[in-house]
């Protein structure tokens, strides 16, 4: 299931909305060829969400 951006409907290029599906096609890729590492689904899903605050926009970012 692809998670949607709620910032992805207000890009306001074209550019922009290309970038960023580009950008979720390939996590989603690299995702699919790590699930195999975790145990269990959640850590998957942990690692997933943690990378992906990682490369977010927010100022502030940490572990924990």
């Amino acid at each position: 299931m692809r998670r949607v951006c709620a910032k992805e409907a207000t890009l306001p290029t074209t550019m922009g909305r290309t970038m960023l599906a580009a950008w979720t096609a390939e996590l989603d890729a690299m995702d699919a060829r790590l699930a195999s590492r975790f145990g269990r689904a959640e850590l998957c899903d942990r690692a997933r969400d943690y990378l992906r605050g990682l490369l977010s926009g927010a100022e502030r970012k940490n572990g924990w």
